[in-house]
């Protein structure tokens, strides 16, 4: 049996447009780790479904941004112009990304070929807890790397 050959998204954009455009689903790998805890990298597929506009609060977009980088992060707060996003394991927030850059939301993450939706009241408690506790774990990350500089006897 031979090694699952791993594509760039880039490289799949067009089937993946195409077969949300016809109703379908797309599962894509996850890369990097701004949306954990929820998903990690090497561990979680995500199951992309076509967009219903406007999208909801805490819904997870998958859209491309201006520079061609594919995003998958959560809408913290819907505007007239836009919604502003950000990854859970983030304190830093993209506005606006609009209608227009998103290609499809995510519906379901799959672990150990068990598919978890993300629609469930447990997924929907925990999106909304790592929403609006973010400031709270960047307070955290901030007095935590002011302590070890004070303990290394550095000053910043």
């Amino acid at each position: 049996m031979g090694e699952k050959e791993s594509l760039p998204l880039a490289a799949l954009e067009d089937v993946i447009r195409e077969e949300l455009a016809s109703g379908g689903s797309a599962v894509i790998n996850i890369r990097g780790q701004s949306m954990l805890p929820l998903m990690k990298e090497g561990v979680c597929n995500v199951r992309i479904v076509p967009a219903t506009f406007p999208l909801k609060r805490y819904r997870i977009p998958l859209y491309k941004r201006e520079d061609g980088q594919f995003v998958l992060h959560r809408v913290i707060r819907v505007k007239k112009n836009g919604y502003v996003c950000r990854g859970d394991h983030q304190i830093q927030k993209e506005f606006p990304v609009t209608d227009s850059m998103i290609i499809g939301v995510a519906d379901a993450r799959i672990v150990k070929g068990k598919e978890k939706p993300l629609r469930s009241a447990f997924a929907l408690v925990q999106g909304c807890f790592l929403a609006e506790t973010a400031w709270l774990r960047g307070m955290a990350r901030l007095c935590i790397g002011k302590l070890g500089r004070l303990w290394k006897g550095t000053k910043k």
